[in-house]
Formats: structure tokens, sequence, C-alpha cells
């Protein structure tokens, strides 16, 4: 989405999905605040509050979704890491000497782990970018009543 309003030396393009994803309040606060000066019309200011909704659901679900693989993720780490922990002790049945397999095991257990946390960060961002829309939206409506 573009948004387009005019300022005192001409005219301003913003590109909206760049703009929110990089901008912190303050510049997002003053972008608002010169499109209130500008004269933005009700039907602009509405299209811009309903494509940053649905940028606020769309980062939510995104949430949802890393979270649960999240979740997925951390439990297969933990199961290997068991597993592994098995065939290192001999107190197990499992226990082997095989360097192969050990390694095999560690492996798996380290990759586990790898996609765990890459899982957590994907979350960790889209919770940051849907809180991000949030408050944009709460900047819009406070700015242009």
């Amino acid at each position: 989405m573009t948004i387009e309003f005019s300022i005192p030396n001409g005219s301003m393009r913003i590109c909206a999905e760049e703009f929110f994803k990089g901008a912190g309040m303050a510049k997002i606060r003053r972008m608002f605040k010169m499109l209130q000066e500008s004269g933005i019309d009700d039907s602009r200011r509405q299209e811009i509050l309903v494509w940053l909704r649905d940028q606020a659901s769309k980062m939510h679900r995104c949430a949802e979704y890393w979270a649960e693989r999240y979740v997925d993720g951390f439990t297969e780490y933990k199961e290997s890491e068991v597993q592994y922990e098995r065939l290192k002790s001999p107190c197990y049945a499992e226990f082997t000497q095989d360097k192969e397999a050990l390694k095999a095991a560690r492996e798996k257990v380290a990759f586990a782990k790898r996609e765990a946390l890459a899982s957590k960060s994907e979350y960790q961002q889209a919770k940051k970018m849907r809180d991000r829309y949030q408050k944009s939206i709460d900047i819009l409506v406070e700015v242009i009543k």
C-alpha cells in the first residue's frame, strides 16, 4: 500500500509495508500528523485503518503459527536430548559405544535445537510486528479524529 499526502515542499509517497516495518513510533506519529495536516479525507483514513488492522491480524496468525512450531520443535529437541543421554549412559538399555550412532544422535539434538530457536525467533518477530501495527492503529485514531 502506498500512502500519499502533500507536505510544505511538495508531496510525499510512502510504501506502508516498508515504513511500518522500520519506523519507530515517533516517526509513525509524525507521519500521521503530517497526513492530518495535509487534509486527509475520511475514506482514505478508513482505508489506512483497515490495512493496518489486516496487517495486525496477519501478524497475529503468523505468531500463532510460529508459537505452535516452537512448542513442537522444543518438544522434539527435549525428546532427542533424552534419547542421546540414554545412548551415552550405560545405565540404560539403549546404551551404545557406536561413535556413528552417538554422532547422529548428537546432530539430531543440535538440529532440533536450531529449529526450535529459529521458530522462537520468528514468533518473537511476528509478535513484535503485530504490536507495532496495533500501536500504529492507536496512534492513527488518536492523531486523526
